[in-house]
């Protein structure tokens, strides 16, 4: 086993702990830098902060798929097309089943009680 092969696989890509360390990495130095910023000139609120902190890991995860993996950012499911306000109310409607069906289960159970 040589050094490179602690970096790279046999397809010569940069194996994948590293590719989530420096996703992550890069997240959070442009989450602290956005955040440190608000900081100085806005008096920023969890509620502001987060949707950013969001935004900015899909940044990072452009650059790391563009820039280290060299494919398309929607080779991660993660895309604009026709179907996404379907697809995105169908995610709610289903969480909101889920978190029902919990919420009757445990109601039921006598672990919650409405007041």
């Amino acid at each position: 086993m040589n050094f490179r092969s602690v970096f790279f696989n046999t397809s010569n890509n940069l194996r994948a702990a590293w590719r989530i360390g420096i996703l992550l990495l890069l997240w959070l130095t442009l989450s602290m830098a956005v955040a440190g910023i608000f900081a100085l000139f806005v008096e920023a609120h969890g509620k502001v902060l987060l949707p950013i902190v969001y935004a900015l890991l899909l940044v990072s995860t452009f650059v790391v798929l563009r820039v280290i993996d060299r494919r398309p950012f929607r080779s991660v499911g993660l895309s604009l097309h026709s179907r996404v306000g379907l697809e995105w109310a169908q995610g709610v409607f289903i969480s909101f089943l889920m978190i029902t069906a919990v919420f009757f289960v445990e109601y039921v159970l006598g672990y919650v009680h409405l007041t």
